[in-house]
């Protein structure tokens, strides 16, 4: 892997990691976090992750964060529909 993009993702990883650390859920207080932006399903390059990854610039992230919610997970399922359509599954006996 070339090393300036190695260098990158590592500079955007710490970054991310900072901020999840000092940031709670805004339904809840809870934690970790995700980031959660309602475009994410038509621009899913546009995610947190898939941005640290991508080795991004911080002040990209830093708009993209702008942008979205940071929710812990169970509220992060629950305002997508995840959480309902797990617990639809397995009520069916769906796995």
């Amino acid at each position: 892997m070339n090393s300036r993009r190695a260098d990158r993702r590592e500079v955007a990883t710490e970054f991310v990691r900072a901020v999840n650390a000092k940031t709670l859920c805004a339904s809840c207080g809870g934690g970790p976090i995700e980031w959660h932006g309602e475009h994410h399903p038509t621009y899913p390059n546009a995610r947190i992750s898939s941005l640290r990854t991508q080795g991004a610039s911080v002040d990209r992230i830093k708009e993209e964060m702008a942008l979205c919610e940071p929710l812990c997970r169970s509220c992060h399922m629950q305002h997508d529909g995840r959480l309902a359509n797990l617990s639809g599954g397995h009520a069916k006996g769906v796995v």
